[in-house]
């Protein structure tokens, strides 16, 4: 970079550690003025997607607060050191976060260029808005206790990645996809986000019609079988659902 792109992100290809081994993705690179390096940040520009460490807050009010006003703009920064992305920040567990963050990223490009160009959708809301990634989730704000849970919040419109049996679903495409479509869905037919009352099995259709679309969508996307999360745990099949 030079000194007239100072201040300049540029789209770099890194071919880098994530989850279960390497993978090509483009990252923003750019010139650290404070440290006088060339430093790296994980947001896809072309796609408009960011991926934000938010292993410190949680998914109660207070947290979902935090994640609505900072984590749009705090996305993982760090160096690279050959194939690893070396997260600057994440309380000694920098190198895991580091490796679902690149994970996170790649998934989130192939769900974005599925859309695109098969189903013509550019981004969730067909305009090209910003898909924010939250990885490394806790339950409560400040907490310890991992998010057993993935989700697509529309109050921030952003993505809230947790973890299943301790493994973070960043490794599971299908279930990003199917958070994502959630948000698609939000800005087209609106069904209900919930699938059934609270206090009973019943499940509204609308809100059954949001799972099973969203379900559809992340194993089409996935391409591989009808089958969810198979890559840490089958949690639902829709070929021979329960």
């Amino acid at each position: 970079i030079d000194s007239s792109e100072i201040t300049e992100y540029v789209s770099y290809e890194f071919y880098g550690k994530g989850i279960d081994g390497n993978v090509n993705v483009t990252i923003d690179e750019y010139y650290d003025i404070g440290t006088l390096k060339t430093r790296y940040r994980l947001i896809d520009s072309d796609r408009n997607i960011e991926i934000a460490d938010a292993s410190l807050i949680g998914t109660d009010f207070a947290g979902v607060l935090l994640t609505g006003v900072f984590s749009s703009w705090t996305p993982m920064i760090g160096d690279i050191d050959g194939i690893n992305f070396k997260y600057l920040n994440g309380e000694g567990k920098n190198k895991e976060l580091a490796e679902i963050g690149i994970s996170s990223l790649k998934n989130m490009e192939e769900i974005y260029d599925y859309y695109y160009n098969v189903l013509g959708r550019k981004s969730y809301d067909n305009k090209g808005g910003k898909i924010v990634v939250n990885i490394g989730m806790r339950d409560k704000t400040f907490g310890k206790e991992q998010l057993q849970n993935a989700i697509w919040l529309g109050l921030t419109k952003q993505m809230f990645i947790g973890y299943w049996n301790g493994i973070s679903f960043a490794k599971s495409k299908d279930v990003l996809a199917h958070e994502f479509t959630h948000g698609v869905i939000s800005k087209t037919v609106k069904f209900a986000g919930t699938p059934r009352k609270t206090d009973s099995e019943k499940a509204f259709e609308t809100g059954a019609l949001n799972e099973g679309i969203a379900d559809i969508l992340g194993s089409l996307i996935e391409g591989k079988n009808w089958t969810m999360n198979e890559d840490i745990e089958v949690l639902r099949s829709l070929s021979n659902p329960s």
